[in-house]
């Protein structure tokens, strides 16, 4: 019995997260330094090589298995100035959740959650004078022990 409760109140959350179509965010607007965004973020279908294995370490958002979705495109616009980010700052991160704009001390940062579960993240993007500054990305279930930074220098 106390198996069958578990279930049944784990199977709404699994329902909400079924991943079933793959994640797009496509937004403008203005934060309240006057500085005006655009952000576009779209995930496509994963499509699993041959003789490849699964979770090999390389993308954040899984905990075992294969990604369902990867992001292809990631554009951001900061004044209507493209913000270039190079593919690898984000094709590594899969089963994208929600994207969240703000500004800290003058910076852009760019919030982009995703994965599940023990694999869920939290990707930050730092961005000063249309650069990409910082990315850091922390594992959601121990934000602390398990991190990456990556610290871009630009003559600004």
């Amino acid at each position: 019995m106390k198996k069958t409760i578990a279930f049944i109140l784990c199977l709404p959350y699994a329902m909400a997260y079924s991943g079933s179509s793959p994640f797009k965010y496509n937004e403008s607007g203005e934060l309240p330094s006057g500085v005006e965004y655009s952000v576009e973020i779209k995930e496509v279908q994963y499509e699993k090589k041959s003789n490849e294995l699964p979770d090999d370490g390389s993308m954040w958002g899984i905990d075992g298995g294969f990604c369902r979705y990867v992001v292809t495109i990631f554009n951001v616009k900061i004044n209507n100035k493209p913000a270039y980010i190079y593919r690898k700052y984000y094709s590594d991160i899969c089963d994208l959740t929600s994207v969240k704009v703000t500004e800290e001390k003058g910076q852009i940062i760019l919030i982009v959650s995703g994965g599940d579960g023990a694999g869920a993240f939290t990707a930050k993007y730092t961005f000063k004078r249309n650069k990409l500054t910082q990315r850091m990305v922390r594992m959601s279930e121990m934000p602390d022990d398990y991190w990456e930074l990556i610290v871009m220098h630009h003559n600004l």
